[in-house]
């Protein structure tokens, strides 16, 4: 095998959509498009074509033509249409004829099939009228007939070059999104037995993912971006590498002769998106030739930058170089695509051997913040060529820009809270961290001018995420800069860079900002208080939440406060509809209302008074929204004497856990009379009802979208909460009756929100009523955490699904991983982590072994990861047997996201063994409350089976034979003994027939069985 780089010639490239355009002087071309504007209205279509030099009108692209930068005429149409599965709802011609502006041509040698030329244009279309009938997702498209003579379509060898366009903001900044560019040699020609590697450039403007694919042909839809059957992979010299644009040839598996390659370019936001932004084609030729020539034998050099800033208006010069490795054969020419004007030399024979040429070309001011593209490629007497090089000028340097009016601080006007201690400065692009630069902004004061604050990596950690710069201050801005005070930000130049644009550094920018201070509760002087003085007594009826400002009680807000217990679990949720509000409602700083007849604390007690935040907005030219407080407070002993509840409230002991497609609730039976029917426990839909899970609970769950499950986004669409409701009747309880009266048992309602979020604490909360007691279960899906289990510490191949249950022995060690899918400043923090004889980690037989990030026993061992977001433990099985867990396992982890700059990460545990308690019966607990915390448990794959040493000497495993092996055992055997029937009745058929046959009995049947393969039918039958 011969390996080559080079060895081809190009011609030029793309083409679209051209009903009538007929011929095979087509060269090949690409299409792309981007917004103009921000509405969708409009957009501009950019496409560069490639045609046969020798062909009018083609022929009139000359190298007067280049420098002038012609208009030649072209062919076909270009045409906008949208599909709906196999009928075309909307078709309209945007562009006819296919002209374009001359840009390169190449004619070397005497076979006028290598003689090209190629020109490209572009042209703004309103597109309102297509979004009306087609809406923002469409199809732009050129296709004609024919292809040269190539070898690997059939005929007729038609092209079609079609573009999608989808004018949906994008979800990551809410713009219109822009397609890739590619701009290439469009002729390739490569010496049979060479291996040739082509890298398609390409150019993103939103810096997105690019990938390569071939063309293909959706069946079902009809969407077609080839023509069946030229579709898919055009031959198997052709290879894709792992969808990258990087394409290998290997001529080595083709014969002699013209070949055409259709690709297709798409852009994603990440490798995990399915559906490409955008989708645009590249259509080139490829000549295989045979000769006895050395591989590699053309260089073209490939220069130190492949990005470079030009100034609009003034000349700029780049000087193309090569060389070859055969003396005897001269470098004569250099075959190149280019932008409009750019002119060309001749080639010059440098000192040191090597081979040059120099492009010139003056940037109109019209191209200004735009990329062009000049791609080359040396070529030798043979007409064989090197490898090509593709350059990306930015016209003007499409710098970073701040975008002022989205920034924190913001412009003024927009108040900056002193309590926010993340700033961040949005760009216009794509950025990442310039590592060099430490000084990032200044702070003025208006109007003196004094420099308040230098803001440098001593006093923010930086973050980047797409065009925004994050800045967390370690140390809060309010004791940096005052209240209501205007100030001027000064965002210094080079503090980032961009990702596509030639990565050039940021420009700097000012803006002038405003500083309050959002309404906080003050919880000294609310009731109830937090002063230590103050307790709470039997005539503290009217509370109040008093603010250190005045404030405006939004018309909105309905929850007003809550009181949980000291382990911060919800008891009571205060809202605007419980309550009688006692005080004005504005321009105060005291809301004062009457505490509902429901409210009932016990005495000499402490409790915790929460505040949420955003229930006020300050009284001033802010307006901001109210903070969170919450603060501690106690009851008087007194307190005993006043009014009694109306009826006493039940915790109704409900556990929910969320995975990423379904819930389970769990329900606690301690609280129901013995011979309770669980079908009386119901999600919002009656026939999804309660069952027995064990002697403990009562379990009942769905799949989101079933059982009357609901779902609803929040505003900014970072959190979609799947909402339903357990029932459950006033009958399921056993009746009781107080001092006082009988009093019948309300209805109650747990409502459950899993909210499936990355990181968003949550919490239960309480609420009552007169008639249906109605408790909020919320809990978080987990789609950033994982805990897998590995057989040993090298914690190299981790146990999969189809490999549980797993059965451990006694003396071996369980080893996991608990993994947090996020940026790396973040890690995971264990919580707790437990081992439970089920699937539920709140099971009333449970055996916690990590608690606040600390083993609580010595036998717990944490090895070391070499990862930041990983964290790696064992615990041995013996450990489990002793605390009686020894059939099936479950281990679960609570595992939270912690900031590594924080210092959230390092749990203080104690260093003397000591002090680690074998025994730990406090962690033992026999009841399931409702689940008071940020994340659901993680949980490995599947149970675990732990064997002691004397079931395995006796070969008595206790464990039962797993549900899997036992269904697949059965299904086996069913399948021989079909299969054994099956081989019967057909020797017992076989036999039958040649028994016919020799008897020569002429037999007609009124139906036939074909199977020529295992028996030939008798003469008789086949005619």
């Amino acid at each position: 095998m011969k390996l080559i780089r080079g060895s081809f010639i190009f011609l030029p490239m793309l083409c679209l959509f051209i009903p009538l355009a007929d011929g095979t002087h087509f060269r090949g071309g690409s299409l792309s498009w981007e917004p103009v504007g921000d509405n969708g209205s409009q957009i501009e279509v950019r496409y560069r074509l490639g045609w046969r030099l020798n062909f009018e009108p083609h022929d009139e692209c000359t190298e007067e033509a280049i420098k002038n930068g012609t208009l030649v005429e072209g062919e076909g149409a270009l045409t906008v249409m949208k599909r709906e599965n196999e009928e075309v709802i909307y078709e309209r011609i945007i562009r006819e004829p296919m002209d374009y502006i001359c840009t390169d041509r190449f004619e070397e040698g005497f076979d006028g099939d290598f003689h090209w030329t190629s020109g490209v244009n572009s042209f703004q279309v309103d597109v309102t009228d297509v979004t009306e009938h087609a809406g923002t997702e469409f199809e732009i498209g050129y296709f004609s007939c024919c292809w040269i003579g190539v070898l690997n379509y059939v005929r007729p060898r038609r092209w079609v070059m079609q573009t999608r366009v989808d004018l949906t903001p994008r979800p990551d900044n809410g713009r219109i999104n822009t397609s890739p560019m590619t701009s290439s040699l469009p002729l390739l020609r490569i010496q049979q037995g060479c291996e040739f590697i082509l890298e398609i450039p390409y150019y993103d403007k939103d810096g997105d993912i690019v990938q390569c694919r071939w063309a293909k042909y959706d069946v079902e839809t009809n969407h077609y971006e080839c023509k069946p059957p030229n579709c898919g992979k055009p031959h198997q010299m052709f290879t894709i590498t792992n969808r990258s644009c990087m394409i290998r040839i290997d001529t080595e598996l083709a014969d002699v002769g013209w070949y055409a390659v259709s690709v297709m370019m798409e852009d994603f936001l990440n490798l995990k998106d399915p559906k490409p932004l955008s989708s645009v084609p590249f259509h080139f030729l490829v000549r295989v030739d045979d000769g006895d020539r050395k591989c590699n034998d053309v260089i073209t050099a490939s220069p130190e930058r492949t990005c470079l800033q030009v100034t609009p208006g003034k000349p700029f010069t780049y000087k193309a170089i090569a060389k070859t490795m055969s003396p005897g054969i001269p470098i004569v020419n250099f075959a190149s695509v280019s932008p409009q004007r750019m002119e060309k030399s001749n080639v010059t024979l440098e000192a040191n051997g090597t081979y040059s040429v120099e492009y010139s070309w003056v940037p109109p001011p019209e191209l200004s913040g735009k990329v062009e593209t000049l791609c080359y490629s040396a070529f030798d007497a043979e007409r064989f060529s090197g490898n090509e090089v593709c350059v990306e000028l930015a016209v003007g340097g499409v710098h970073p820009y701040l975008q002022s009016a989205f920034s924190v601080p913001g412009l003024e006007g927009k108040p900056l809270s002193l309590f926010d201690d993340v700033w961040e400065l949005v760009y216009d692009q794509k950025i990442f961290v310039n590592a060099d630069a430490t000084h990032l902004a200044i702070i003025r004061e208006v109007p003196s001018g004094n420099i308040v604050l230098n803001v440098t990596t001593t006093h923010v950690n930086r973050d980047m995420e797409d065009n925004i710069l994050i800045l967390t201050f370690w140390v809060p801005p309010i004791t940096l800069l005052n209240e209501n005070k205007l100030y001027e930000i000064e965002v210094l130049p080079d503090i980032v860079k961009g990702v596509a644009q030639c990565m050039l550094p940021s420009v700097g920018a000012s803006w002038l900002f405003n500083t309050c201070v959002p309404p906080i509760p003050d919880s000294h002087n609310s009731i109830p208080s937090s002063f230590p003085d103050s307790v709470l007594t039997v005539l503290d009826f009217n509370w109040n939440i008093t603010f250190y400002q005045p404030v405006n009680l939004l018309p909105n807000t309905s929850l007003l406060a809550q009181v949980l217990d000291t382990d911060q679990r919800v008891l009571y949720n205060i809202t605007t509809e419980d309550v009688i509000l006692s005080s004005a409602l504005n321009d105060t700083n005291v809301i004062s209302f009457w505490t509902p007849d429901w409210l009932h604390l016990d005495e000499s007690t402490e409790y915790v008074f929460r505040v949420p935040a955003g229930i006020v907005v300050s009284n001033s030219q802010c307006n901001l929204l109210s903070v969170e407080n919450l603060w501690r407070f106690n009851t008087s002993s007194k307190f005993s004497g006043g009014r009694r509840p109306l009826h006493e409230l039940r915790d109704p002991l409900v556990s929910v856990l969320c995975f990423p497609t379904f819930f389970e609730v769990f329900v606690a039976k301690s609280q129901f009379a013995p011979d309770m029917d669980p079908a009386m426990v119901t999600l919002d839909e009656a026939f999804c009802y309660g069952v027995d899970h064990n002697d403990t609970h009562y379990r009942l769950g769905s799949t989101y979208g079933q059982c009357g499950t609901t779902s609803v986004m929040n505003g900014d669409d970072t959190r979609v909460s799947m909402l339903n409701v357990v029932k459950i009747p006033s009958g399921a309880y056993p009746s009781y009756t107080n001092r006082f009266d009988p009093i019948p048992h309300p209805n109650y309602e747990v409502h459950v929100n899993c909210s499936l979020s990355s990181r968003r604490v949550s919490f239960v909360e309480i609420n009552t009523n007169v008639s249906t007691v109605v408790f909020h279960s919320d809990a978080v899906g987990n789609f950033n955490f994982s805990l897998k289990m590995f057989p040993n510490e090298e914690y190299v191949s981790r146990y999969r699904v189809k490999d549980f249950p797993i059965v451990m022995e006694e003396d071996q060690r369980l080893y996991f991983e608990a993994r947090a899918f996020s940026p790396r400043r973040y890690g995971p923090y264990l919580q707790s982590c437990v081992a439970a004889p089920t699937s539920l980690p709140h099971d009333e037989f449970q055996y916690t072994f990590i608690e606040n990030g600390c083993p609580l026993t010595n036998t717990v061992q944490f090895h070391e990861s070499p990862y930041s977001t990983r964290t790696r433990f064992s615990i041995p099985a013996e450990e489990l047997l002793n605390r009686g867990l020894n059939n099936y396992v479950f281990v679960h982890c609570d595992i939270r996201l912690c900031d590594r700059r924080r210092n959230e990460c390092g749990a203080r545990c104690p260093t003397d063994s000591n002090e680690i308690p074998n025994e730990i019966s406090s962690v033992l607990k026999r009841s399931v409350q409702s689940l008071a915390v940020s994340d659901e448990f993680m949980d490995t794959d599947g149970p675990i089976i732990i064997r002691r040493r004397d079931q395995q000497k006796n070969g008595n495993d206790s464990s039962p034979l797993p549900w899997l092996q036992l269904t697949l055992t059965c299904v086996t055997a069913v399948l021989c003994v079909i299969c054994v029937l099956m081989i019967i009745l057909v020797m017992r058929l076989k036999s039958s027939l040649q028994t016919s046959h020799r008897a020569k009995e002429r037999m007609i049947a009124p139906f036939a069985i074909s199977v020529p393969s295992i028996i030939p039918l008798p003469e008789t039958t086949r005619k």
